[in-house]
């Protein structure tokens, strides 16, 4: 079996690593690549991996929503929330998953992050930052705030903006801003995490950004994208063997994984 990993800039991915211990864990022999692409090629892409017999892909930055384009059918999730991050190949289909909302949750409910009645500041429009609104979605009592460099829409706050906000609770940064080799980059200023109880970056190399010591050093509450990587990464294996992976089993992935990265 083949799986692979699209985005634009892989180096620093640990999926790899991931999928090897989880293959292994369930016993199940398989290649996971990485397929570094341009977005001229990700159409290409698709049908030759189809073509290749890849059983599925994880598509991550920055082609979450640009490859739903290229797919026959999605799931709910992925339908509902506008972002693809795994791909399953059928005989006669190529369906577009979302397993970022269930690693996401995970990773919040594990780390006893509260997650409803809260005021939260999403950074970042992309596919990444869909899913999350999503899962704060699920409650209708949290007030969900976006920023983003570009402000593309009335709703979406720029960076300049976010001084006025005031009481708030979570921060999660959905951007790229500090994701190695770009380590010494953070996308908020001190003065803005200052506002917040809990900070929450998805970006899982290196695992302790510049964002999140900064905000450690003010006394938040961190946590960063590692757990919901494994999460996802688990359920996009479910996804692809059709199976359910046992909850031992994923405490056991999690252990090994975490013990070979330190």
């Amino acid at each position: 079996m083949k799986f692979g990993l699209v985005g634009k800039t892989l180096t620093h991915s640990l999926s790899p690593k991931l999928h090897r211990i989880i293959l292994d864990i369930i016993k199940k022999n398989g290649q996971y690549l990485i397929l570094e692409r341009e977005e001229d090629e990700i159409e290409s892409t698709i049908k030759n991996c189809k073509n290749e017999g890849y059983k599925g892909l994880n598509i991550t930055i920055p082609y979450k929503a640009h490859i739903i384009k290229y797919l026959d059918k999605l799931s709910y999730e992925a339908c509902s929330i506008g972002a693809v991050n795994t791909v399953k190949f059928t005989d006669n289909e190529v369906i577009g998953f979302n397993t970022d909302l269930e690693g996401f949750k995970e990773s919040i409910i594990r780390n006893n992050i509260p997650w409803s009645g809260i005021k939260v500041l999403i950074l970042g429009t992309g596919g990444a930052s869909k899913a999350v609104s999503a899962f704060f979605e699920l409650n209708k009592e949290n007030k969900i705030y976006f920023a983003s460099q570009s402000k593309i829409k009335d709703d979406v706050l720029s960076y300049d903006m976010l001084k006025d906000l005031s009481n708030m609770d979570i921060i999660v940064n959905c951007t790229p801003c500090g994701m190695f080799p770009h380590i010494e980059e953070m996308p908020v200023t001190k003065d803005i995490l200052k506002k917040f109880k809990y900070a929450v970056d998805l970006i899982y190399n290196p695992k302790d950004t510049l964002f999140l010591r900064c905000a450690n050093k003010l006394g938040l509450k961190c946590l960063n994208g590692l757990d919901m990587l494994i999460y996802q990464g688990i359920k996009a294996q479910e996804i692809w063997n059709e199976i359910e992976i046992e909850k031992g089993l994923v405490d056991e992935i999690i252990k090994l994984f975490k013990k070979e990265i330190v």
